[in-house]
């Protein structure tokens, strides 16, 4: 674990670091690629290249000077990750005998990231591969395989939408996804789960919210999944794991995917125009640079990554990845740097006691009236070791009107906020 740095940023961006070093010494130099977890022999996909190619991207930008993973080749990566296609376009995760909406879907985000063209064979056939499992007939939402289309599950339709909208393929597609989407939220808690009627999940909600993000929804309308997301955060800043198995024609046995909540939960808020927003995305940075594996804690080979859950020691390539990923978005959107880390971060404190005090109102306004009921009870007290009533009796007066006063007006600010939620 981590220690408490000297700056968030600090934190951060060493974090950031430790991470990148670690991402590199999976690398596998032949072929050029990564498997899902370190110590593995066997390049994948889905789980491996992929997140290792998109880890390269973020943190070292196009265009700017390599800094990070100066020994990763990420051309030969994506040139192997392009020699595993199918024939029908689609991409095999290659961990497991799979290949569908999500091996698919993840490599043309990274392709795009990388800035591709859109014209070449490789992503015009992917494209199409995903067309095939889009239910347009049924409301719109994306089967797990062409050959799958009787089970209606969340991360496929969020990512097939994610891919059509960085590659602006197929409008009328995308704005079918969108309504499937928002007819699935679930109505109490304004969440999704894995599939449609589920329990919801933060980390299915976060899939959702970075879709549609990357389908340019206004921030508006995702405002409730948002305080979800937001009202699900841990008292230490994480999001639980969770987990989405399906089974499929095309694959034996059944087919699980573990989603990190809180690499999910940073990337789909950071950005976001909300000081709330803000503030949950520093409690998740902080959390992740806290959670890190870092010197001198555990083995040394493991240095730089994160453990799944406090009893594996297995150490995955995507999961450092997303943190990553998480991480530069968030840095990102800060702008300037470590001062403006540190203002933000006195924003968020200044947020914070608003918050409180609206939601404290009544506690406040009889803390007040407590004050001045209970000051001439204190004269007594206050005269025997010398100390002069009048000015005492006028401080706490004083207190006790402001108190009152800051009391009301935290009622009245309540009040005109939920108004203004319930016509939303």
């Amino acid at each position: 674990m981590r220690g408490k740095s000297k700056s968030a940023w600090l934190g951060w961006t060493q974090a950031l670091e430790a991470a990148a070093d670690w991402i590199e010494s999976a690398y596998l130099e032949e072929p050029a690629s990564w498997p899902t977890y370190a110590g593995s022999p066997h390049p994948s996909v889905w789980g491996g290249t992929v997140d290792g190619v998109r880890a390269y991207v973020a943190l070292n930008k196009v265009d700017d000077p390599q800094v990070h993973m100066r020994a990763v080749d990420p051309s030969r990566a994506i040139d192997w990750i392009m020699s595993q296609q199918l024939p029908d376009g689609s991409f095999p995760s290659v961990e497991f005998q799979f290949a569908g909406v999500e091996s698919t879907a993840w490599p043309l985000i990274l392709f795009r990231e990388c800035r591709l063209q859109k014209h070449r064979p490789d992503v015009t056939s992917a494209l199409t591969y995903l067309e095939g499992c889009v239910q347009l007939q049924e409301g719109g939402w994306v089967s797990t395989t062409p050959k799958d289309g009787t089970f209606p599950r969340v991360m496929p339709t969020a990512l097939c939408l994610w891919a059509f909208s960085v590659w602006g393929h197929e409008e009328k597609m995308r704005l079918k996804m969108i309504e499937y989407l928002f007819s699935i939220q679930d109505t109490k808690s304004h969440g999704w789960g894995v599939s449609a009627n589920s329990v919801p999940t933060p980390a299915s909600t976060a899939q959702v919210i970075c879709a549609l993000r990357a389908a340019n929804v206004p921030v508006s309308l995702l405002e409730s999944a948002i305080e979800y997301l937001i009202d699900e955060q841990g008292g230490d800043g994480g999001w639980p794991v969770s987990v989405d198995e399906w089974h499929t024609t095309t694959a034996p046995g059944t087919i699980r995917c573990y989603n990190a909540g809180t690499a999910w939960g940073l990337y789909a808020l950071a950005g976001l125009p909300l000081r709330k927003t803000k503030v949950a995305c520093a409690k998740a940075a902080d959390h992740l640079a806290r959670t890190q594996t870092a010197w001198p804690d555990g083995d040394a080979a493991d240095r730089g990554s994160w453990s799944l859950n406090n009893g594996s020691n297995v150490r995955h390539i995507w999961l450092a990845s997303q943190n990553v990923l998480a991480f530069d978005r968030w840095i990102s959107s800060l702008g300037h740097g470590a001062a403006t880390a540190e203002i933000d971060r006195l924003y968020n404190g200044l947020y914070l006691i608003t918050r409180w005090s609206i939601n404290s109102a009544a506690t406040i306004v009889t803390a007040g009236l407590a004050v001045i009921v209970l000051a001439p009870y204190l004269q007594d007290v206050v005269t025997a070791i010398g100390i002069n009533w009048d000015s005492v009796r006028d401080n706490l007066v004083a207190g006790g009107l402001i108190a009152i006063a800051t009391g009301v007006l935290s009622w009245i600010a309540r009040i005109v906020g939920d108004r203004i939620a319930r016509r939303r």
